[in-house]
């Protein structure tokens, strides 16, 4: 894990890099609720970018395909995911459930406009009004300027 102040960690797939996940969104009642939300968008990119036409977990650098097998792979605990285990007593309805989470449409598209942009806070209204009270602004610092060197 990659520490930074005020962050959490890196998630980086192939060419892929998501920005840290802010220690605000992990300290808050919003947590479940981003983080969810948050794996379903990137379980569903494969279905996104056309890559498979139905099913997210036939995407072949989806993690979604060991939760829906229920079985680990090279890289998924299965048991190590943070909701899946609370989604029924018996593995065969966590295995339905997971997949049942992933194709809910009316929620996933509600997602996509979130993580599209990085520059806002995602989250309900309570929570963008305190995070914005908290840090003083909605955005993240830019940048700054390029070093300017001198030849």
């Amino acid at each position: 894990m990659i520490r930074r102040p005020g962050r959490l960690g890196l998630v980086r797939l192939k060419d892929w890099v998501c920005p840290l996940v802010p220690r605000t969104v992990i300290r808050t009642q919003q947590k479940e609720g981003y983080l969810e939300r948050l794996g379903r968008y990137i379980e569903r990119n494969g279905l996104r970018a056309g890559l498979v036409e139905e099913r997210p977990w036939e995407y072949r650098f989806c993690s979604a395909g060991a939760y829906v097998d229920g079985k680990d792979d090279g890289l998924v605990a299965v048991a190590r995911h943070p909701v899946w285990g609370d989604l029924s007593m018996k593995q065969p309805k966590r295995r339905r459930a997971y997949a049942a989470f992933l194709f809910d449409d009316a929620d996933a598209r509600e997602d996509d406009p979130g993580f599209k942009s990085t520059k806002d806070v995602v989250g309900d209204d309570a929570f963008t009004a305190n995070t914005r009270r908290d840090n003083g602004r909605s955005t993240s610092r830019g940048q700054g300027r390029r070093r300017l060197t001198g030849k």
